[in-house]
């Protein structure tokens, strides 16, 4: 076990389970996700510290390889918050723009026979300019892809059926895997649905359900429609794990390599 998959995991499967338990129907989860990613951020940076990456990441802003994918998995948690963001800082033009992209991409993803979903190369309908519009606000699966090598994933991106692995910093990714798992059990102590959604048809449905957070934390089921059924790729981990409703991050750049098992180990 990784030195800080344990308290991370325990610790925002309390955060989250704690913060809903008392404040049931009147949770605010914009302080809510800031204490999500504060805490993995913290944690982050002290890894970092302790052990950085081997070498300089390619990510940059513009850098957008990763942000081409239908096969994007978030927790109703994370969605939600999303959408609010959405509602809260979008004009009602801007709204309409990122459902006509929703429509758009599972139009194109219905034309697809379902064993090619997970192939699927879709712009994010929150990509604008080649930029995240909601970076500040962005899934933990986003914050956990890096790579060290920008043309592996430009490779990935043009021919999605390529076997060809990016290099990447493993505890970036190790840490947002624990943070989500801790989220989905501290989601399934308090009776609310916590499984991995597709991203783009579970955004659609927080932003037209009426009363879409109320009636989830009132245990509603309100994203059935979007609970990742896509089937496992070659060369990828399914993202279902048998227990308590967790998941591992979709390995939507195709990641093949091992993620770190102790704190100087990395992935190159």
């Amino acid at each position: 076990m990784i030195v800080y998959e344990k308290p991370l995991r325990d610790g925002l499967q309390a955060i989250i389970a704690n913060a809903i338990r008392d404040n049931g129907n009147n949770t605010a989860l914009s302080p809510l996700f800031e204490s999500v990613i504060g805490c993995t951020t913290a944690i982050t940076d002290s890894v970092r510290q302790n052990d950085p990456p081997i070498k300089p990441l390619a990510c940059e802003a513009g850098c957008s390889h990763c942000c081409y994918q239908y096969d994007v998995g978030v927790t109703p948690f994370e969605i939600l918050c999303i959408a609010a963001h959405i509602l809260e800082t979008y004009n009602k033009d801007e709204q309409a723009v990122v459902l006509d992209k929703i429509a758009m991409a599972e139009k194109k993803k219905r034309s697809l026979p379902i064993e090619d979903w997970g192939y699927g190369k879709f712009p994010c309908p929150l990509l604008v300019d080649e930029k995240c519009s909601v970076y500040e606000v962005r899934p933990l699966v986003c914050r956990a892809m890096n790579s060290y090598d920008g043309d592996r994933c430009r490779q990935n991106r043009e021919t999605p059926r390529n076997d060809s692995s990016v290099p990447m910093y493993g505890h970036q990714y190790e840490i947002a895997k624990f943070a989500r798992v801790g989220i989905q059990r501290g989601l399934s102590d308090v009776s609310l649905q916590n499984e991995i959604l597709e991203l783009v048809p579970a955004l659609r449905i927080a932003l037209t359900t009426s009363g879409a957070l109320l009636r989830w934390l009132a245990g509603e089921r309100i994203f059935e429609e979007a609970v990742s059924r896509l089937p496992p790729r070659s060369g990828r981990p399914n993202d279902k794990e048998a227990t308590n409703g967790d998941a591992t991050p979709d390995s939507i750049l195709n990641t093949t390599e091992k993620p770190p098992r102790r704190l100087n180990h990395d992935t190159s």
